[in-house]
């Protein structure tokens, strides 16, 4: 007579199989989606980019006020502008 041979199959090479083919399916998505902004939103987000660093502003430093213990005023901040020729 004739042994009947039965293969099992081991359950966690599907798990592995799976799981393998879905973070594979994941990183093709992230790497057209890297392409795809590479090549075509690349001006569009070089002109966002430039808009972000080149901006210069200015801060005027404010000093503080001199004060006694009691809070009294010693030293005040004045703006003086001056004007001087040669």
């Amino acid at each position: 007579m004739m042994e009947q041979v039965t293969t099992r199959r081991d359950p966690y090479s599907l798990r592995v199989a799976v799981i393998t083919s879905i973070v594979l399916v994941f990183l093709v998505i992230v790497l057209i989606r890297l392409a795809s902004i590479q090549l075509f939103d690349a001006e569009n987000l070089q002109g966002y980019a430039d808009l972000q660093g080149m901006r210069s502003e200015d801060i005027l430093p404010e000093r503080g006020l001199i004060l006694d213990r009691n809070g009294q005023i010693l030293a005040n901040n004045i703006i003086e502008y001056s004007i001087g020729a040669r």
